[in-house]
């Protein structure tokens, strides 16, 4: 954190202009955000379900927060017109994607949409690098077998 000072001609007083480094701001509104006890839920979409893709609209009535990056302990795999993400602590890349603050009626939305309860996805804990946030953070994981499927890079870019 830098304190500066500026006086104005006009009237002699000092302002104080108080900066912090933008990641410790963003973690601060993130956790004035996220922690709240309530039932609402931390997503992390990386796919389909982004701002400005073919699903984003199963998200308007929710709370983005903001871009995030992964660990690099997953990867994505293409299976034609959506990604699957899965766990891979060997040859893990850092995934882009969203954090968006979900509701309970809009989770039992994404859980349908997403097929948790035909096996397809599964919704487990995921651990972002960025932004830092304190509170559990969730994705939807694969749960076919993507030994066929080619691998992607660290983003999904495909606006079906």
């Amino acid at each position: 954190m830098k304190v500066y000072y500026t006086f104005t001609a006009a009237d002699a007083r000092p302002t104080m202009h108080v900066f912090f480094r933008p990641e410790l701001l963003l973690s601060a509104c993130l956790k004035t955000i996220a922690m709240p006890a309530d039932s609402h839920t931390l997503i992390f979409v990386y796919g389909t379900l982004k701002r400005g893709f073919c699903r984003a609209s199963f998200l308007a009535d929710q709370q983005f927060l903001n871009d995030a990056l992964t660990v690099p302990h997953y990867a994505l795999f293409d299976c034609g017109d959506y990604p699957a993400l899965v766990k891979d602590h060997i040859e893990g890349s850092r995934i882009h994607g969203e954090l968006w603050r979900v509701d309970p009626q809009g989770l039992a939305l994404l859980d349908q949409v997403e097929g948790v309860s035909e096996q397809l996805y599964a919704r487990e804990s995921i651990e972002l690098e960025s932004p830092v946030v304190s509170a559990t953070v969730q994705a939807y994981f694969y749960l076919r077998d993507v030994s066929r499927l080619p691998r992607l890079g660290d983003r999904w870019t495909r606006q079906t």
